[in-house]
């Protein structure tokens, strides 16, 4: 078959979740023989491509989208049906590139990875005979929904609430109805759109990655690693609560370290009162911040589909304490291949456990790794994904 996929950000380099996940779905298509075209936005938060790490006989094309937040477009977008988070990525010259594409190509199938693109869906539908299929990397409302939560009573929460909330439930929801199939990131999501809808869909997560067995550590620091990008909101939240309710208790008179790595932190972090923490900031290698690590801790309590550096962390062998949110979508197993707790008191409880008793550690995670490797094998989730899109 002939494939176009279509993403609103590049799949190289691969410095996140969204990316990995653009990547591996490319290399899977291209295993089971299927010539891959890869259509992306370069934007001004994601304006990075690597061709080195590009796969080899993919065709790559990029075009600038500014997809820039403003207070003018927000409040522009209380009159429009798509909410303003989504039609920020919508560009003319991106329009007709993609129309190119499809005038040039009869393609088989066409892959929206994510909610975002379905602003195309109609020039997709009108330019190809394609069957097109979102990939949904997440339940995009949900996450917000979840997010305004967190928020105290002000103009954000009120925007949310009752402007981009709805605007977004209604646009995702009419969307997954007029694909021709849905590939959810995990059975959590699949759950969700079943619901909603009878098009065909399967649930496909991420790969764990097999090339990196963990091994021992490196560093002889009891070092705790939290990895995320900070300029999305659950993990920058998620990091003040950790600091704000566990690590100042828990570090008191031992000799520990967390160590902070991703991209975009905010200026404030910095002014932050910080003890026995090292912000890393951006990191050339995640396998290797992973492999120093004791503990990688996920403490989030908004977003949905699935956190892949759970699966990266858990590929590798480590412990990963994490939040109920945190492993969502994730088949494991609490208090055997993961440790998972929602409040303080939890928290404290299980680091001074595993302080106490550090032979858990590599207990937790040689029964992580043995799980993630057999139940998230790109070959198995390869030949998932070439059942479905043959059988649409």
């Amino acid at each position: 078959m002939r494939i176009l996929q279509v993403c609103k950000k590049s799949p190289t380099p691969q410095k996140d979740g969204e990316s990995i996940a653009i990547h591996q779905m490319t290399r899977a298509l291209q295993t089971q023989g299927h010539q891959v075209d890869v259509l992306a936005m370069l934007t001004a938060k994601h304006p990075e491509k690597d061709e080195k790490t590009e796969w080899p006989s993919v065709g790559y094309s990029y075009v600038k989208v500014e997809a820039k937040v403003s207070a003018m477009g927000a409040l522009k977008s209380v009159f429009t049906p798509i909410p303003y988070i989504v039609e920020r990525f919508v560009n003319d010259i991106f329009s007709s590139t993609l129309v190119d594409k499809l005038e040039g190509v009869k393609y088989d199938l066409i892959l929206l990875e994510g909610v975002f693109l379905g602003v195309y869906f109609d020039i997709c539908r009108k330019y190809s005979k394609a069957k097109i299929v979102l990939r949904a990397h997440n339940i995009e409302h949900l996450i917000w929904k979840r997010h305004m939560a967190e928020l105290s009573k002000g103009l954000k929460r009120w925007y949310l609430q009752y402007i981009m909330l709805p605007q977004f439930e209604m646009y995702e929801k009419e969307l997954i109805k007029k694909t021709d199939g849905i590939i959810a990131i995990s059975p959590v999501d699949l759950a969700f759109f079943a619901k909603e809808t009878e098009r065909p869909m399967t649930s496909i997560p991420v790969a764990a990655n097999l090339k990196h067995d963990g091994g021992e550590k490196i560093s002889g620091k009891f070092a705790i690693g939290f990895l995320g990008a900070l300029d999305w909101q659950p993990n920058f939240l998620g990091l003040r609560w950790f600091l704000d309710e566990v690590w100042c208790k828990f570090a008191v008179g031992k000799d520990v370290v967390l160590q902070v790595a991703g991209r975009n932190f905010p200026d404030e972090i910095y002014t932050w009162s910080l003890n026995q923490v090292e912000l890393l900031g951006e990191i050339e290698d995640a396998e290797d911040f992973i492999i120093n690590q004791r503990i990688i801790i996920v403490p989030v309590f908004s977003g949905s589909g699935m956190r892949v550096k759970v699966i990266e962390a858990m590929s590798m062998g480590k412990c990963v304490l994490s939040t109920s949110v945190g492993a969502e979508g994730i088949e494991v197993r609490n208090g055997e291949d993961i440790l998972l707790a929602d409040s303080p008191e939890q928290w404290l409880g299980l680091l001074e456990d595993l302080w106490l008793n550090q032979e858990k550690l590599k207990a937790i995670g040689d029964r992580a790794k043995e799980n993630v490797r057999s139940t998230y094998s790109p070959d198995i989730l390869a030949g998932k994904l070439q059942s479905f899109i043959l059988a649409l």
